[in-house]
């Protein structure tokens, strides 16, 4: 389903245009039950529990119970359309990447039939960096059984007026620097053109600088190219690096701590976490990466290694070290390549 939005006005130029996508959908899905190949048990606390024999063999465990679920989700996209007159060009801007919402309800279960509520957000900020969100919203909340521990209820919120119990979400927020950054940000704060023109020129030097040759039967044979110079008739040297940054925020409950016997909510925990990974090839044989992060919660860094690698031609050569972290470890490789 979509919708178009446009609010022309007199000059065809300045005429925006709103595209609106909304993507329903609906699938099915079932399987059988195998609950007579499961034992039960009690336990410690009196209550019962499952097993599987089958628990830890290679083609896994069948399920107890059967299913006949029907999952139902929407998704929606909103984009935008306009002059550029800088440019002189038409532009496409993602206002809302996706919007989109899923939830599932199982036809044979005797009880708690529906799934959580899942919601997700996805914002295309940049050509090269895109923010995500999900988020999850409990439909049963929670009651004591007749020993005094926390279930599951089986009448959902909505059934109280409720929306549902915010289970917490997810985000994360990355950004990658390479030896293009410092220069696609000059180009953009002065507003010039010159990776468009370097690139022409090289493809043109690339050109006037090949030389193609036929064998006697006048079939090509490989291509030959110059290799590239400065301006002061060296030749150029590059040296090809990246550096990752991740920042993700993390909402979520946290049992481990008593629930609110009036509000019957659990306490909400918060965590976060910075992680950083990076590699520069020194050479077309030479290579060295990292990979790093800080923990908040734990206030220490994280498993921290650092690689290096050396290509032999018939061999690898690599040397790892990991000075920070749960374990500090070093090795040595040499090995054949296939």
């Amino acid at each position: 389903w979509k919708r178009d939005f446009s609010g022309c006005l007199d000059d065809k130029k300045k005429e925006i245009q709103i595209r609106h996508v909304f993507t329903p959908q609906v699938s099915l899905s079932g399987a059988p039950g195998f609950g007579k190949y499961w034992e039960e048990y009690t336990d410690y606390n009196g209550n019962t529990q499952y097993y599987s024999p089958f628990t830890g063999q290679p083609y896994g465990v069948p399920s107890r119970e059967g299913s006949g679920t029907v999952s139902f989700s929407i998704s929606n996209n909103l984009e935008m359309k306009y002059y550029d007159a800088k440019k002189d060009t038409l532009k496409k801007v993602s206002l809302i990447d996706e919007l989109g919402a899923n939830i599932s309800y199982n036809m044979a279960a005797a009880t708690r039939p529906w799934s959580d509520l899942g919601l997700n957000l996805r914002l295309k900020l940049s050509k090269n960096y895109t923010f995500s969100m999900s988020s999850s919203f409990k439909t049963y909340g929670y009651k004591f059984d007749e020993n005094g521990n926390v279930v599951d209820n089986d009448r959902t919120e909505w059934s109280y007026g409720r929306f549902g119990i915010f289970q917490g979400y997810g985000s994360s927020f990355s950004y990658t620097f390479n030896n293009d950054t410092w220069k696609k940000w000059k180009e953009k704060l002065s507003g010039t053109r010159d990776s468009d023109k370097k690139k022409e020129e090289e493809a043109a030097s690339d050109e006037e600088g090949a030389e193609t040759d036929t064998d006697g039967n006048g079939i090509p044979k490989k291509k030959v190219e110059k290799a590239a110079v400065d301006a002061d008739g060296y030749q150029v040297f590059k040296m090809p690096w990246s550096l990752n940054f991740n920042y993700s925020f993390n909402i979520s409950e946290d049992r481990s701590k008593p629930i609110n016997r009036k509000k019957m909510r659990y306490p909400y925990r918060y965590t976060h976490n910075l992680s950083a990974s990076g590699n520069i090839k020194l050479s077309n044989k030479w290579a060295v990466s990292f990979n790093s992060g800080y923990d908040f919660e734990a206030k220490k860094i994280v498993q921290t290694t650092f690689n290096i690698t050396r290509d032999l031609h018939c061999f690898s050569m690599s040397a790892s070290l990991s000075p920070f972290g749960q374990w500090k470890y070093y090795n040595f490789t040499i090995r054949a390549n296939a």
